[in-house]
């Protein structure tokens, strides 16, 4: 009987290992080592297939808010990865200032805005500039501290 359940067993782990490798065959494909964007991705993948494992066939009580906090970090990690963050912050600004286009006088590449008529326009346009790029960078952040806030609050617990 021994035998038959070891058997049942590799068989059983054979056939997850197989599945898995077809899963992930796409992620590790495309994976490189020189951008972050790659950790989201792989990072992304497996919260997915954990958050789907608890949703749909969690054994514990609890299970359906541990999925929704790995969906909430799907979703940070998703934000962080279409880095949509100059969009928010620079709205108003393009608004206000007219968006840069680039020109190319003489073989010469520069970029030329829209809406500046004297030196104080200059002076506000780029105060107005680095507020955005703080408040750029300030948003990307509070993304980072709370995805990986959540996930060190939360991963001992990630389990069924």
């Amino acid at each position: 009987m021994q035998i038959w359940y070891d058997f049942i067993k590799i068989w059983h782990n054979f056939k997850h290992g197989i599945i898995n490798l077809i899963k992930w065959f796409p992620i590790i494909w495309m994976d490189r080592n020189w951008d972050y964007q790659y950790f989201y991705k792989i990072m992304q993948k497996k919260l997915k297939g954990m958050e789907n494992l608890h949703r749909f066939h969690g054994h514990h009580i609890g299970d359906i808010d541990t999925a929704n906090t790995m969906k909430t970090c799907i979703t940070l990690i998703e934000q962080l990865m279409e880095d949509n963050y100059n969009n928010i912050c620079f709205n108003n600004y393009y608004d206000k200032w007219g968006r840069p286009y680039y020109i190319d006088e003489n073989h010469k590449f520069g970029m030329r805005e829209k809406k500046i008529l004297n030196k104080e326009d200059k002076i506000q346009k780029q105060k107005e500039f680095k507020i955005c790029l703080n408040k750029e960078n300030e948003l990307k952040l509070k993304d980072k501290e709370q995805l990986f806030k959540i996930i060190t609050d939360n991963i001992d617990s990630w389990w069924d």
